[in-house]
């Protein structure tokens, strides 16, 4: 292989796995879009995709709980407008989790972090844990399980898809 086509494979190596990280630190993709993209698209082997995956995954989780609260309070003490985003935000959370946190107590992060199904995931389960009170110390060990298991199930089924249609 000549010089600069190595170049072209290196490169191209190197940004399929940090855009893998990327798409899974994202709020609205996380590791339920980054694993088929590079399972499927970028034809990463299983195993890689969902490391990196839940890698980039868990990042937000350590910002939103070490950091969040100290954000939201400048935001709202400085801007009128963030008092309404935060309202809701904070309702919306409570809305998704609260039934089950009633009914299933702290593991109910781990289990609402698993359902791969927008609205659920590791960015609304840190969210939830300052909502309800969790044990940062639990809320790290129920997401990372959580995100896990997510990531176990959306590769599960990509590799089924992608078997089914011979892809």
């Amino acid at each position: 292989m000549s010089k600069p086509m190595e170049n072209i494979v290196f490169d191209s190596w190197i940004l399929t796995r940090l855009a893998t990280i990327l798409i899974a630190v994202l709020p609205w993709t996380e590791l339920r879009i980054a694993i088929p993209i590079a399972i499927q698209a970028w034809k990463m082997p299983p195993v890689e995709a969902f490391t990196l995956s839940l890698a980039g995954n868990l990042v937000p989780m350590f910002a939103i709980l070490y950091l969040f609260e100290s954000f939201e309070r400048f935001m709202t003490v400085h801007f009128s407008w963030a008092r309404s985003f935060f309202s809701w935000l904070h309702a919306r959370t409570k809305k998704k989790f609260a039934a089950r946190r009633e009914r299933y107590g702290d593991i109910a992060l781990c289990i609402f972090v698993m359902i791969p199904i927008p609205g659920t995931g590791v960015w609304t389960g840190s969210l939830a844990i300052s909502l309800f009170g969790i044990k940062r110390s639990h809320a790290l060990l129920y997401i990372t399980i959580g995100a896990a298991l997510s990531g176990l199930i959306v590769t599960a089924l990509t590799l089924g898809v992608k078997k089914g249609f011979n892809v």
